[in-house]
């Protein structure tokens, strides 16, 4: 994206009408806690780069709310009025090079509703070209209720907000010795670190991406990483089953249960065989439960996996007798029934079979 101008602000008190449509209400009342609060307002610049899809444009928003969430200068809370855009659409006919008036739209409280104002109105502004209507450069507002956008004010002169140099305030010049303390103090960025991710830990650029999309995750990720050596399986861990508890439970990394020593733990006891995948999935769901550390859940409920021979080959011995037709399957040549057989023992076990030296035991007897 083009970035036309960037500039400091102060932000203004905050008008709340007494019904919906605020021509026909009995009263506003103003409120003043944000007024003064200073603010940025980056102006992208449509000429050069415009964003042409919502995907784009949910991926613009995210990026600049995320690289100043690493640079700990907002958190970003769009409810709370920390993080706020206006959008303007404007269409254009298949064919022709200029795009019509721009229609500017306020009032959305959300990433969703930013999408779904951008959506609503796309669709009305090619409805009403497609009909051979005229769009009129105007404000709208987003009604969450409804989920369209309804005219504001109008802007029959349409000229674009112009900015006038204060003749009582002097030129500011920065030299270059503080922009480059200010570099040197800059934190590392979201994409300079999945970057680094993927050469460090030889992870995915995909999984770096899912880590280091919350500025509290790379963090616990790298935590966990001084005491687990494969950052592959860490990060498949973390991006699948860790984020799915968190999720479920509407927790943020920062409050997860599970610290990110104990995280590893579980992964040095899979990693060594000591437990199976499938049972380290289960710790896990215990460990975010009860706070202990997998070593503890898996003495307690006595979770190691079944390694003796004579265990296994007795526990596939029942197997095969409840199952004739299985056994009969696989001498003649289908091995599928193989699958079938290492299910059953793994049933009876409750996952604790080892799979690998079962598959091993089977193969040696039937094929």
């Amino acid at each position: 994206m083009g970035i036309k101008r960037i500039h400091l602000e102060e932000d203004a008190g905050k008008l709340i009408h007494s019904s919906k449509d605020f021509e026909t209400a009995d009263y506003s009342l103003v409120d003043f806690n944000r007024s003064g609060v200073p603010l940025i307002e980056i102006v992208s610049d449509h000429r050069r780069n415009p964003l042409r899809s919502l995907r784009e444009a949910r991926a613009y928003l995210g990026s600049i709310k995320q690289i100043l969430e690493y640079i700990d200068i907002s958190d970003c809370i769009i409810e709370h009025g920390q993080f706020r855009c206006d959008v303007n659409v404007s269409l254009r006919p298949n064919g022709e090079e200029t795009f019509g008036d721009r229609v500017e739209i306020k009032n959305m409280t959300s990433f969703k509703f930013i999408l779904d104002a951008l959506d609503y109105e796309i669709g009305r502004q090619a409805e009403v070209i497609g009909s051979g209507g005229r769009i009129l450069q105007e404000t709208r507002l987003y009604d969450e209720i409804e989920r369209v956008t309804v005219p504001m004010r109008s802007k029959e002169d349409a000229p674009d907000y112009r900015y006038f140099p204060d003749p009582d305030l002097v030129e500011l010049h920065i030299d270059q010795a503080f922009i480059e303390d200010i570099e040197r103090s800059m934190p590392e960025l979201p994409h300079h670190k999945a970057d680094r991710f993927v050469r460090t830990y030889h992870i995915s650029k995909n999984d770096a991406l899912l880590l280091t999309r919350d500025r509290k995750v790379p963090d616990y990720y790298e935590r966990c990483a001084r005491y687990c050596p494969d950052g592959k399986k860490l990060a498949d861990w973390i991006c699948n089953d860790l984020f799915s508890l968190l999720k479920e439970a509407s927790l943020s990394i920062d409050r997860c249960p599970v610290g990110a020593e104990d995280f590893a733990g579980l992964l040095k006891l899979v990693t060594g065989g000591e437990i199976t995948e499938k049972i380290g999935r289960m710790v896990l769901k215990e460990m975010f439960g009860t706070g202990k550390s997998a070593e503890a859940i898996v003495n307690e409920k006595d979770l190691r996996p079944i390694e003796e021979r004579g265990v296994l080959e007795a526990l596939l011995e029942e197997v095969m007798a409840e199952n004739p037709e299985a056994v009969a399957s696989l001498k003649r040549g289908k091995t599928e029934s193989i699958h079938f057989l290492i299910g059953q023992v793994m049933k009876k076990t409750r996952g604790k079979a080892h799979a690998g030296k079962l598959n091993q035991i089977v193969r040696e007897r039937l094929l």
